[in-house]
């Protein structure tokens, strides 16, 4: 209960300066003097410094701001979970490229049987047509949609900030512009809204639950 521990524990906690930190809370009393005594004043106090940040002007956290560092900070939280999932996207489009033409090898070859209709050959002959065309509409169409995300006021804020901009990803000037890498994360923010939940249904349901391994741990 010293003085120099509690400022040290206040510190640590991000606690005012007129709590006090006891040694040990009772757990009877559903642990209500804890919430109150130290849970509460942390999230009031959290808050309170964050406020002046929060409330600034837009315009405070561009090129110049007083507030640049946490724009930056906020646009790299944005950015990079979109980049990351494109991947994941491009390999489920790769995927089904891939199963589309492993189907249609052998129907296009039973097709020819019946019928030789000339986009049956073609289908016959470059099986990969379909595939492709397929892909390249499902990115043209998540381009242009929206969604809650595309029209929520941070996207419009962060399209503002990337329009014209220079992209450095390792400190470098990169050749990746901010209007590329908009479209990117336009086309990533509709694709993934479709994608996950068709995906998770189809684990779900088709697949029994099935987890490729992958277990949750929760404490």
């Amino acid at each position: 209960m010293l003085e120099v521990v509690q400022n040290r524990l206040r510190d640590r906690l991000s606690l005012p300066r007129q709590s006090r930190i006891r040694p040990e809370y009772p757990k009877d009393d559903a642990l209500k003097q804890f919430a109150l005594q130290l849970q509460a004043p942390h999230l009031d106090y959290a808050v309170q410094q964050q406020l002046p940040h929060l409330q600034a002007a837009l315009a405070s956290y561009g090129a110049g701001g007083v507030n640049e560092k946490q724009g930056e900070d906020a646009a790299r939280a944005v950015i990079v979970p979109p980049i990351a999932l494109m991947f994941s996207l491009l390999g489920a489009l790769t995927h089904l490229a891939k199963l589309l033409y492993l189907l249609l090898l052998p129907l296009s070859a039973a097709l020819l049987y019946i019928t030789s209709w000339r986009p049956v050959r073609l289908l016959n002959r470059h099986p990969l047509t379909f595939p492709v065309l397929l892909i390249c509409l499902l990115l043209g169409m998540f381009s242009v949609m929206n969604n809650s995300i595309t029209a929520s006021p941070a996207y419009h804020a962060l399209r503002q900030g990337l329009q014209g901009a220079d992209v450095a990803i390792t400190g470098e000037p990169s050749t990746l512009s901010g209007g590329t890498l908009l479209r990117v994360i336009h086309a990533v923010s509709i694709g993934q809204s479709y994608s996950y939940p068709l995906n998770h249904a189809l684990r779900e349901n088709l697949l029994m639950g099935f987890d490729f391994g992958y277990e949750t741990r929760e404490n």
